[in-house]
């Protein structure tokens, strides 16, 4: 099942964008951020990991933005059931970010090493 979720997060403020419901793994293809003012302003995107909590991979770590720039990631992510991913901005921003994601029925992969 293919989604697209589109929010517009309050700046300042940690968002989630999603998490993997029990059951699925989700392919994330791509992640954009726009924001709506010309000024850059940085924003931050990570995965964080459902075994451990303390796991965050960023796919942008407080990257300067523009209206125009390159999204923060495209390619194949695949995230395991309870997996999520965040958003936050700096104040002032006016953020809009869209993922998009193939959400399928898969057996919980073990973790490996280090992960």
């Amino acid at each position: 099942m293919r989604h697209s979720i589109g929010l517009t997060p309050v700046a300042a403020t940690l968002t989630l964008l999603f998490t993997v419901p029990a059951g699925y793994k989700a392919n994330v293809s791509s992640v954009y951020v726009n924001m709506a003012a010309a000024t850059a302003k940085t924003f931050t995107v990570y995965w964080q990991h459902a075994h451990n909590a303390t796991h965050k991979i960023y796919l942008s770590n407080a990257q300067s933005h523009a209206t125009q720039d390159t999204p923060p990631f495209t390619g194949n992510l695949i995230m395991q059931a309870g997996d999520s991913m965040w958003f936050n901005s700096e104040a002032a921003a006016t953020p809009s970010v869209i993922v998009n994601f193939d959400l399928y029925k898969e057996a919980p992969t073990v973790a490996f090493g280090g992960e």
